[in-house]
């Protein structure tokens, strides 16, 4: 009798640690299902940016913008406001010509969506906890992302993603398709050593993206011609075939001032005319130049 007793609890005791060890195991199991977001634009290559007036990820949220994500690079694609539901009845292939579809329908000029390679950008606060992540390019930040997981099944389609960080009253969702209902995203950890993730980048970049706009606006303004910044800065006062009004005549100026001292009136102004008219130094001398000319 003693034996037999001894024998049972030697396998209640077998039971409980073997339901130990599963339970153990099961725990691992789902944290492998925490995917990085790294990782998750890797593994899987369509995303969407919903946005929806509820708070969650709803079957009639709509998509604002499509994204394709393969061997480093993005492709950003306009999306023609399919909704959730419809996405889920579509392939990969039919949504990217929908997309293409809406955008020759909407542009002036249909360019074919070029492609760019990506970072994860990370923004840390004062004690090193992320607030959240920039999904960047050279031309734009594609999408802002925080550490707050969404799910929504709709039939077999799994919808997984991120919650956007929006700072208007529209709820915004990064999302894509999945078939597992278990997988989870979350925001790369700071310590990684992943290559596409970075910190603190994000200012850095719309700083190069911004002086790149500005260059390319003085290049262009340099290409307007002399006689169309007249008339936009100097005829209204002088008159359009530079006989004068308000101000002087102008079609001689160039026997009465020199480049420079023209440059100087355009600038700092004199008399009745006020300093600046021009708006920036590169018309000005334009102007100076042509104006000089007209003897």
């Amino acid at each position: 009798m003693f034996a037999q007793k001894k024998k049972l609890k030697i396998f209640l005791l077998v039971l409980l640690l073997s339901m130990l060890a599963a339970c153990s195991n099961g725990a691992g199991t789902n944290a492998d299902k925490s995917m990085p977001l790294s990782d998750a634009l890797e593994n899987h290559a369509l995303w969407f940016k919903m946005a929806s007036e509820k708070n969650k990820l709803s079957d009639d949220a709509t998509v604002e913008e499509v994204f394709l994500f393969e061997n480093g690079h993005v492709t950003k694609y306009e999306a023609g406001w399919l909704t959730l539901e419809e996405l889920a009845k579509m392939t990969d292939d039919e949504i990217i010509a929908k997309s293409i579809e809406h955008i020759k329908e909407t542009a002036i000029v249909y360019e074919e969506p070029e492609a760019y390679a990506y970072t994860v950008d990370l923004t840390l606060d004062d004690d090193g906890n992320i607030q959240y992540a920039n999904i960047e390019t050279e031309p734009e930040t594609i999408c802002t992302v925080v550490d707050d997981d969404v799910q929504k099944t709709i039939g077999k389609t799994v919808f997984s993603g991120l919650r956007v960080h929006e700072e208007t009253e529209q709820f915004a969702f990064f999302i894509t398709r999945t078939t597992d209902e278990d997988l989870r995203f979350t925001l790369d950890a700071p310590e990684t050593t992943k290559q596409v993730v970075t910190i603190g980048q994000a200012k850095h970049l719309e700083e190069l993206r911004k002086a790149r706009i500005e260059a390319e606006l003085r290049k262009r303004e340099k290409e307007i011609p002399p006689e169309v910044k007249y008339k936009q800065y100097c005829a209204a006062c002088h008159a359009q075939d530079m006989g004068g009004f308000v101000g002087p005549p102008l079609d001689q100026v160039g026997k009465r001032l020199t480049e420079e001292e023209i440059y100087d009136i355009i600038v700092n102004g004199r008399g009745n005319m006020p300093g600046g008219t021009a708006q920036t130094d590169d018309n000005a001398k334009q102007l100076a130049e042509w104006l000089s000319e007209m003897k």
